[in-house]
């Protein structure tokens, strides 16, 4: 059987992706702080200013709704800039996701491209998305994440299942009943798996998204974004012009990049092994940030008809506008595909 080969040398050379995300025009009521980023906006970054403006913008929202039910509601000033550990984590808590119908869509239709997957180890894997990906066109911040669990990982990957039949099996002989017990208190006790308890992955959550932001800041993600915007108001690819950008305007290896970074955990980090886990957050967000793009988004296969494309154009190019456009309505998010 003959394989097809792709005939692409640079990412460069290929046509951007036509999907094109615009606001329906009459709808004024929606929460600003949900809709999807554009070209200009800004990245999340650990500047005291930044989250005053932040905290002023919510307040001037409630004046503006004409708030009558919170009373005496103030923003505390000059604070934050005396902790900067609270600071990065109340900043990190800014870091939002990607509109769920949109997720929703995709987990309909099945699709998945095997390319994303950029990392993996013990604790979870990492999926990531550029900013043309449809995916990624819909994040609520730069860069969005959105951490999940998966499986059930039986007490948290400290002893395996087999290690439990092992018991069972040295009780059976002695015909004590103890079988049946031990199954109904080892391996269908739901007690025995953190994903069942909301707090436990509240902690989780918390614990990557902070390990996560402070290492893609740490990284110069910032500065590559407002670069990012900058080359594209000044319409500029000179190389000397910028510190963190190539030719072609994208952020260079070494460079922490914007995007959507899905997480998929496995085991729940405890105090014995929560460094090691947040060894492995900033591993993985080195891991996207020394990626060349020309190798990363060249498919993995290429079969006939998808010579010029990359991966991220192959998925947007099966997406149903008109579908997805439902998805959206149906969520009452006032934007289109096209």
């Amino acid at each position: 059987m003959r394989n097809y080969l792709p005939s692409i040398k640079k990412v460069s050379d290929l046509r951007p992706s036509q999907l094109v995300l615009s606001k329906l025009k009459g709808h004024t009521a929606y929460d600003d702080t949900r809709k999807p980023v554009t070209a200009e906006t800004k990245a999340i970054s650990i500047d005291s200013t930044e989250y005053q403006k932040d905290s002023n913008k919510k307040l001037n929202l409630l004046r503006s709704c004409h708030n009558t039910f919170i009373s005496n509601f103030s923003v505390k000033r000059g604070i934050m800039s005396k902790d900067t550990k609270s600071l990065e984590s109340k900043t990190a808590a800014r870091v939002k996701g990607i509109s769920s119908a949109v997720q929703r869509y995709q987990s309909a239709y099945r699709i998945y491209s095997k390319e994303s997957h950029v990392y993996q180890c013990d604790f979870f894997k990492l999926m990531y998305y550029p900013p043309e990906h449809f995916l990624a066109m819909f994040r609520k911040s730069k860069p969005a994440i959105n951490i999940r669990t998966v499986g059930q990982i039986f007490l948290n990957g400290n002893i395996s299942k087999n290690s439990i039949k092992n018991v069972q099996s040295s009780f059976k002989d002695k015909q004590y009943g103890f079988p049946k017990t031990l199954n109904s208190l080892f391996q269908n006790n739901p007690c025995n798996t953190p994903s069942n308890y909301a707090f436990l992955r509240r902690q989780l959550k918390i614990k990557l998204k902070n390990c996560f932001f402070s290492e893609w800041c740490r990284k110069n993600g910032t500065k590559g974004v407002d670069e990012t915007i900058l080359s594209q108001k000044l319409n500029s690819c000179d190389k000397s012009t910028w510190k963190y950008l190539d030719t072609q305007n994208r952020t260079l290896p070494g460079v922490a990049k914007d995007g959507y970074y899905s997480y998929q955990v496995f085991i729940f980090p405890d105090k014995h092994t929560i460094r090691e886990f947040e060894a492995n957050v900033i591993e993985s967000v080195a891991a996207v940030a020394n990626l060349e793009w020309d190798k990363f988004l060249k498919p993995h296969k290429c079969i006939k008809g998808n010579y010029n494309k990359t991966w991220v154009q192959i998925a947007n190019d099966r997406i149903k506008t008109d579908t997805l456009n439902k998805f959206l309505k149906s969520s009452e998010i006032p934007y289109l595909l096209n």
